[in-house]
């Protein structure tokens, strides 16, 4: 059960966070399988895409990346540890982002399996809207993709 958000601090991440993010996206089956080299582009400096961290008591404990594109940031992968999730990290990971976003961008769009109703549920409560679906988008197992946007007023 949910007690409540735990006291998190978010961050952006850098290039000696590559190890545990790696962990962590590996920990879990819905995190996107990005080979060791992806990541290290995705965190060096200059990169066209935004990550961010979050940590409790200084241990890293999930990421999120963005990647943008003029005035649309797209979320291309999320992952919380699973031993952290359900606490509320991932909403306050994606709220920081949406934070970060507000700024320069237009929308922020996404695509997440259907079955992953967590994930789908954490979207939907921070005001994206279900926009269409892509068949058979993921494999292993052969899974249908929800798209999403949050429009910025």
């Amino acid at each position: 059960m949910n007690s409540g958000t735990l006291d998190a601090d978010v961050r952006l991440a850098t290039p000696q966070d590559f190890p545990v993010i790696l962990e962590i996206a590996n920990s879990t089956q819905t995190g996107a399988r990005w080979s060791e080299k992806q990541y290290i582009e995705i965190l060096a400096e200059g990169s066209a895409r935004k990550t961010l961290v979050i940590e409790t008591d200084d241990k890293l404990q999930g990421f999120i990346v963005a990647h943008i594109v003029g005035d649309e940031w797209e979320i291309e992968n999320m992952v919380i540890a699973p031993q952290m999730q359900r606490r509320g990290l991932g909403e306050k990971l994606l709220k920081q982002l949406m934070k970060f976003a507000s700024h320069n961008a237009a929308k922020i769009v996404l695509e997440v399996r259907e079955a992953n109703h967590p994930a789908n549920n954490l979207y939907k409560k921070c005001g994206f809207l279900a926009t269409g679906q892509r068949k058979n988008y993921y494999q292993n197992p052969a899974e249908n993709a929800v798209l999403y946007e949050y429009r910025f007023s």
